[in-house]
């Protein structure tokens, strides 16, 4: 277990922070290693983990994974595992999946590694089917280390004329910035076998109107606040935990928690000064309002101007020569918040609430996962529609695998989050480490097997943020 957590003021030396190499050749890495079977773990001075052996079986746990009906946290939970894995390969399954927290873990059976994300594989893992035996956090790792050729193809749809976002771009299906590597994609998991490498669906594997039948509203939202305040107790460090509070419904239901578990936090929200920015000042005033009534202390952070030539960016470029996602707000991160902070962000609840609200289409195809990855013309794109085609296949992402979820969400859940959001969480890796409470299938679960309508009125988060005494401040998104 990685007990050396360095508590360093910033000195702009971050490189893949939280990051992980695991493979069977030794690299000139300037990382600490450990044996893993015939594999080198390589892991960052901040790459918290924790690794169970038992005989030819080991567990390892990278991240922070917690059991919201026991309390279990990574070591236990290592053991756990083990102890499930013994009994058959689908028991230790079945108890990964509903575990909490940001996390990837990884079965070595003899020569055999099974590889889980956590709900939203929030914790990225990339892999090749030409460079054998290499499994890591970040693109960059196969950058530097494996000198891997760019991606003509994505290359080619994100500067496509057609591609346009005024809010950012994120990669489609499972193309990455490099020829040759994927990404691993929530709700599936990695097969290794020697030289032979599978991506596989694992979840979901039940109806959810068989496992929720006879379940009302009252009883949904009693479960859903439950764990979600167990979650809170789980990752709560005093005078250390952090609110991202924005004027959004889904952060003011994770500062309600607060409020209901009587668990004191410091909330902030960032923005920008100095032109046009209606959804900067909404957020602002509607943020600093939530946070003065609940009586919690409130900071902002200043969006910087973007300077190539300055420290972080010449910091950030290390890890993000590929891609970037919003490196201001990385640097307002990274030189605004206090060192070693634990921060909770409130995303991933819409997997719950509706994210795609049409949703006329009722069969899987290229062209409709296509178009809800982007609207404007490129979705169109042969390419596009090429990759979304091999996607498709890549995830078993097929109807009769999917038992009675709406596809529609199990997209959102699954593409957007592996393929956008966990990029977020690896700019917040350089400054601080992320929670994310709404990240557990036992709460993702209790959210979709409401009625469509609950679900689109946010029911669950509407009724949260009136029991907690906020429901009567001014929502400026309404």
């Amino acid at each position: 277990m990685n007990n050396n957590i360095v508590n360093t003021q910033r000195d702009y030396s971050e490189y893949c922070s939280n990051g992980f190499l695991l493979c069977k050749k030794n690299v000139d890495i300037k990382w600490e290693y450990e044996s893993f079977g015939s594999y080198y773990f390589y892991y960052s001075e901040t790459t918290e983990y924790h690794i169970h052996t038992q005989n030819d079986l080991q567990v390892l746990v990278i991240g922070n994974a917690y059991d919201l009906n026991t309390n279990d946290k990574n070591h236990r939970i290592t053991e756990i595992i083990a102890e499930k894995f013994n009994n058959s390969f689908n028991d230790a399954v079945e108890y990964i999946t509903y575990l909490a927290g940001r996390f990837l873990i990884i079965l070595r059976n003899g020569n055999n590694l099974s590889i889980f994300p956590d709900s939203h594989c929030t914790y990225a893992c990339y892999w090749s089917d030409k460079i054998k035996n290499v499994f890591t956090s970040h693109l960059q790792i196969f950058k530097d280390y494996w000198k891997i050729e760019a991606n003509e193809i994505l290359s080619s749809i994100m500067n496509h004329e057609d591609y346009i976002s005024p809010s950012g771009k994120y990669f489609p299906a499972t193309l990455t910035p490099l020829q040759n590597i994927y990404p691993l994609i929530a709700n599936c998991f990695i097969s290794h076998h020697e030289d032979h490498t599978e991506h596989k669906r694992f979840y979901p594997h039940i109806s959810l109107h068989e496992k929720y039948k006879g379940y009302n509203k009252d009883i949904i939202y009693l479960l859903f606040k439950n764990y979600l305040l167990n979650y809170f107790k789980n990752i709560y460090e005093p005078n250390n935990t952090y609110i991202s509070l924005t004027n959004g419904l889904d952060s003011r239901a994770i500062l309600s928690i607060a409020l209901m578990a009587n668990l004191k936090v410091d909330t902030f929200t960032y923005t920008k000064f100095g032109g046009d920015y209606p959804h900067y000042e909404k957020d602002l005033v509607g943020a600093s309002k939530c946070a003065t009534h609940a009586g919690y202390p409130h900071f902002i952070l200043f969006l910087p101007q973007l300077d190539y030539g300055n420290d972080f960016y010449k910091m950030y470029s290390k890890t993000f020569s590929l891609h970037a996602r919003f490196p201001i707000l990385a640097q307002a991160y990274y030189q605004q918040l206090p060192i070693k902070s634990n921060v909770l962000i409130s995303t991933i609840s819409e997997t719950g609430t509706v994210f795609y609200t049409e949703r006329s289409e009722k069969n899987i195809t290229p062209e409709v996962l296509a178009q809800k990855w982007s609207t404007s013309k490129i979705h169109t794109n042969g390419l596009v529609l090429e990759a979304f085609d091999e996607y498709i296949d890549y995830t078993e992402f097929h109807l009769n695998k999917l038992y009675d979820f709406d596809f529609y969400d199990l997209y959102y859940w699954e593409h957007r989050n592996s393929k956008w959001a966990n990029i977020w969480y690896q700019e917040c890796d350089l400054s601080h480490k992320v929670i994310l409470p709404f990240n557990c299938r036992l709460i993702n679960e209790l959210m979709l097997a409401l009625s469509f309508e609950d679900r689109k009125s946010k029911y669950l988060l509407n009724r949260l943020i009136k029991d907690a005494g906020l429901s009567h401040l001014p929502d400026f998104y309404a």
